[in-house]
């Protein structure tokens, strides 16, 4: 079995985002993928698995091939099912109705990066985007 872009963003969505709202994970797999076709990353996995990007990838490496889809889930510590079907919707959805955040953060948490950027708050993240340029 070799993972797909919407099994790699359904796993990092899983782990970032399970316990929030259906929206907020939408936004969160917007992040990946309006990440993935810049030139700093190689697609999905490699926005996923770039250094200090997604804190609950981190004690994981990489891996493209597995025996099972219960060998995918053992792997990447998947334990709850139904959270993970969800967040495979999510990444579907986020597919196509992308939001353009390119960034999140957990509320709370202050950054000193996001100058010139687009906020928007949630219950439990911050998104950020680029702010639109006015054409006169």
């Amino acid at each position: 079995m070799i993972i797909t872009a919407v099994t790699m963003c359904a796993i990092t969505s899983y782990h970032e985002a399970r316990s929030t709202k259906f929206s907020e994970q939408i936004n969160v797999a917007s992040v990946i993928y309006n990440r993935a076709p810049t030139m700093d990353y190689k697609g999905v996995s490699g926005v996923v698995f770039a250094k200090r990007q997604f804190s609950s990838m981190a004690g994981f490496k990489p891996r493209q091939k597995f025996n099972s889809i219960t060998d995918l889930l053992a792997y990447y510590k998947v334990d709850d099912l139904l959270s993970f079907t969800q967040a495979i919707q999510a990444c579907s959805l986020a597919r196509d109705m992308r939001a353009n955040y390119t960034y999140f953060t957990n509320k709370n948490v202050k950054v000193n990066w996001s100058n010139g950027m687009t906020k928007t708050t949630t219950q439990s993240f911050n998104f950020y985007k680029e702010k639109e340029s006015k054409c006169d």
